[in-house]
């Protein structure tokens, strides 16, 4: 019968221990201070940043009209029923210009074309990539013509 340390001892010497494993012996709190760094190290390989960076707007139809196909720029906000509100995140960001957004909104109302509006003018214009906005979507009529705008919602 071979024992355990017959086994490890070798012509060459005791090979065998470095194979063996090593007990250490630590405090229990040792092993809960490790344990905390973990969400430290985690949060390197999953950075919060992919959440984090992205804008929130709630859009309120003050037009007295039905909304189709609203959108505004390259941000497509689709339906937006008559004194309803819609919410949507643009992980990309918003232009701005002063408080609301730098592109002129566009929509198909009941009866009325969808019209694009003025191209954006960049003159003091920042881009936001977090915060929560909330916008008032309004109308101009005159002569037959109509201009949707924006109006900070308050």
């Amino acid at each position: 019968m071979v024992t355990a340390n017959a086994s490890a001892e070798a012509p060459g010497g005791n090979i065998g221990n470095l194979f063996a494993m090593r007990t250490w012996h630590r405090s229990p709190h040792t092993m809960t201070q490790y344990l905390s760094l973990l969400p430290l190290a985690l949060m390197g390989f999953f950075p919060l940043s992919a959440h984090a960076q992205s804008v929130e707007i709630a859009v309120y139809n003050q037009t007295g009209y039905d909304l189709d196909s609203v959108s505004f720029g390259q941000v497509q906000l689709g339906r937006i029923p008559q004194e309803g509100v819609l919410h949507k995140v643009l992980p990309d960001g918003i232009f701005m210009q002063g408080d609301v957004p730098l592109n002129a909104p566009a929509a198909a109302a009941a009866g009325k074309p969808k019209r694009e509006g003025p191209g954006p003018c960049g003159t003091k214009s920042r881009k936001e990539i977090t915060g929560r906005y909330a916008f008032d979507l309004r109308i101009y009529e005159a002569d037959g013509a109509h201009r949707f705008y924006w109006v900070k919602h308050e």
